[in-house]
């Protein structure tokens, strides 16, 4: 939303293709057998965020 409060349409709509792209093909990849893609995928996802967190608390910036 921008500061008065309006929403930017063309933005949402972008980030709504988005997510139903994404769970389209996250479901059908799971359901193709997808688990020995998804599980690693996951727990590297989550580790990345963590050490995201981890720096962004310490104040740590590249560069």
């Amino acid at each position: 939303m921008r500061p008065g409060g309006k929403v930017i349409w063309s933005i949402g709509a972008t980030m709504m293709q988005g997510q139903v792209l994404g769970a389209y093909f996250g479901s059908h990849t799971m359901l193709a057998g997808g688990t020995r893609l998804i599980r690693p995928m996951v727990i590297t996802v989550c580790i990345l965020m963590s050490l995201s967190q981890i720096a962004r608390h310490l104040d740590f910036t590249l560069g």
